[in-house]
């Protein structure tokens, strides 16, 4: 079957994606305004953005800084609170924000 994007050819669908780079460069804020074009069916850096439900779940920063962060978007793009309505925000700031262990497995011959 043909591939599902979010964001044609650079964001697939329904695949966990990663966005790299020096620390303090905007990947969250950069992901943060990608959500909120995919719940208001905006575009992204000039691109379409295939809609749908967003939970943004952050690591990094706290309730405050994400409310801070979305008020800026929201307003760059004209839009109030009442638009985003499929956009949960989440931190795990100041959390066990563990979501993997490395770990010992053994093969079981049969």
């Amino acid at each position: 079957p043909a591939r599902e994007w979010l964001v044609n050819g650079l964001v697939p669908q329904n695949t966990v994606t990663l966005f790299s780079g020096d620390g303090g460069t905007g990947k969250s804020l950069l992901a943060l305004q990608l959500a909120v074009a995919a719940v208001t069916g905006q575009s992204w850096l000039g691109n379409t953005v295939a809609g749908g439900t967003v939970l943004f779940l952050s690591a990094e920063d706290d309730d405050k800084e994400l409310h801070r962060r979305l008020d800026d978007i929201l307003a760059g793009n004209g839009l109030d609170y009442d638009v985003p309505k499929t956009l949960t925000l989440r931190s795990l700031a100041g959390q066990d924000a563990l979501h993997a262990v490395v770990g010992q497995f053994s093969l079981v011959k049969s």
